[in-house]
């Protein structure tokens, strides 16, 4: 073990000759300043490589064991390939704290400032693409790529790995997030031009019925997926619980924090919720209208057998003999009984439609065409049907009842 300073000098040394990566990023400013620190204390030091860092026999060693185990037995770490790793959980926790400042969430609003603002933080391509093109990009290039650089994110190096190999996968993290930063900022730009244009306070959808794959109930839904769900509650996080792990498994030349050891970020942060919504966001593409009705039908199922429910006890009220529980509970009023009875038909036919129309009902949607000939309004009020035509009824029984 080493009593003086010359192993502060020759840690310091390693880190000042290393070349983490060629890219233009802001990953490499921690390099740069690490180099000013060291000038400013009149530090000589003799500059190296990346490769004269990972020395032939390092590089023997990762290819005989990864550890270099030897009877059980861990060796000692070179304190230089230890440094090393440091340096670069240093830069990797840069990266991902950057990435979130980069891509924060943008509210979801028609306003005309937030749609700027997502405009200028994001990256346009080279080519001004078509609204049709950019749906193709973003279907069959961007997301799938995003998926897979999202699996690498939390491919940290084990307890057990060598120095060596702990800095190769260091490596592949820092060099994963220059490729996310790229995606996520052209993915925010496709989504961004396929946002269908604010309607104002007294505008009227368009009649759409033959945009195709391009119709407003498509497309109207993708940037608040994106934006809440992909970037804030996924990406957020999975960078944040990143992050912690490599503090924890002290890879960084920062302590650990309070906060690291906690399992917040264990549902939001993980891989497989963000592969979820991201595949959310394709099917959103791809999926025929009838699928994603069904889908918007499916997500208020348990409220939808409550409201079909309350629409019977509506149409059909028991008396208060027989609601020993509620026994001042007031009774409907008669328009809004005959109002549920006329209306309880058409939702459950709306239902059955709906049901008949899905993979549980027996239908092969796989051969149904990816649009149909109704006009985002008419699939929005089937979307809402039963909701609206309850609503009604509550809203003249909730007047009955004040007027009583």
């Amino acid at each position: 073990m080493v009593q003086d300073g010359s192993l502060e000098v020759g840690l310091r040394s390693t880190i000042q000759g290393m070349t983490i990566s060629e890219r233009d990023t802001p990953l490499e400013e921690l390099s740069d300043q690490g180099e000013a620190d060291n000038e400013d204390e009149g530090s000589v030091i003799q500059t190296t490589s990346t490769e004269e860092v990972d020395s032939d026999d390092d590089r023997e060693r990762g290819r005989r064991g990864g550890s270099g185990k030897k009877d059980g037995i861990s060796p000692i770490p070179n304190p230089d390939d230890l440094s090393h790793c440091r340096q670069l959980g240093d830069l990797a926790i840069r990266g991902f704290q950057d990435l979130n400042e980069k891509y924060n969430r943008i509210v979801d609003t028609d306003d005309g400032a937030n749609i700027s603002v997502q405009r200028i933080r994001s990256i346009a391509p080279a080519i001004d693409y078509s609204q049709g093109q950019h749906f193709n990009r973003l279907r069959s290039r961007l997301l799938p790529m995003l998926k897979q650089q999202v699996v690498k994110v939390p491919l940290l190096p084990e307890p057990d790995e060598s120095p060596v190999e702990a800095a190769r996968k260091l490596k592949l993290i820092i060099e994963v997030q220059a490729e996310l930063s790229t995606t996520i900022g052209q993915t925010r730009y496709a989504i961004n031009a396929l946002r269908p244009a604010p309607l104002g306070r007294y505008g009227h959808p368009p009649d759409d019925r033959h945009w195709g794959q391009l119709k407003r109930f498509r497309l109207s839904g993708l940037n608040g997926i994106f934006e809440f769900y992909v970037l804030d509650t996924c990406l957020r996080n999975l960078f944040y619980r990143t992050t912690s792990e490599i503090r924890l498994r002290r890879l960084t030349n920062r302590p650990a924090d309070e906060y690291d050891a906690r399992e917040y970020f264990a549902k939001e942060g993980s891989v497989d919720m963000t592969l979820e919504k991201i595949d959310e966001l394709i099917r959103c593409l791809e999926g025929s209208e009838l699928d994603l009705l069904q889908d918007d039908w499916s997500k208020g199922k348990e409220a939808l057998d409550n409201d079909f429910e309350t629409l019977y006890s509506l149409a059909f009220p028991t008396t208060h003999s027989e609601q020993p529980n509620r026994p001042n509970k007031k009774p409907p009023s008669q328009r809004a009984t005959q109002l549920a009875k006329l209306a309880l038909p058409v939702a459950k036919l709306s239902r059955m439609f709906i049901n008949k129309l899905s993979r549980r009902g027996g239908m092969d949607t796989k051969g149904l065409p990816q649009f149909t000939e109704m006009c985002s309004v008419d699939l929005v009020t089937l979307c809402k049907l039963t909701r609206e035509v309850l609503k009604k009824c509550w809203s003249s029984h909730v007047q009955h009842q004040c007027r009583l």
